[in-house]
């Protein structure tokens, strides 16, 4: 067991919080609005979590094919805020050198 003193406690929160704004400045750079997206992401995931019908997705979905998804089962209303959290999870895989989607 490895005990952290308080001054590395700090540090260690000095350094997540750090993360944390410059994560934040990237995603404001792309349109991402916390008081907007987050409670929008709430609504996707319980309107949208699982799909009435199923797609086809290729090996390695591609931006278009998933900005195609976004146009054709997203209202238009919410299309906006849609696309920005999309582009958001896009611009973080792609820094992180991760796929979107893991089978």
């Amino acid at each position: 067991m490895i005990l952290r003193t308080e001054r590395g406690d700090r540090h260690l929160c000095r350094a997540a919080f750090r993360n944390y704004e410059f994560l934040m400045r990237r995603l404001w750079a792309l349109g991402y609005v916390p008081e907007v997206h987050l409670p929008a992401i709430e609504a996707f995931i319980n309107t949208y979590g699982c799909l009435e019908r199923s797609y086809w997705f290729p090996a390695e979905p591609n931006v278009a094919f998933l900005r195609h998804v976004v146009s054709q089962e997203v209202p238009p209303d919410l299309r906006p805020n849609a696309m920005v959290l999309l582009e958001c999870l896009l611009q973080l895989a792609q820094e992180d050198g991760q796929p979107l989607f893991c089978y």
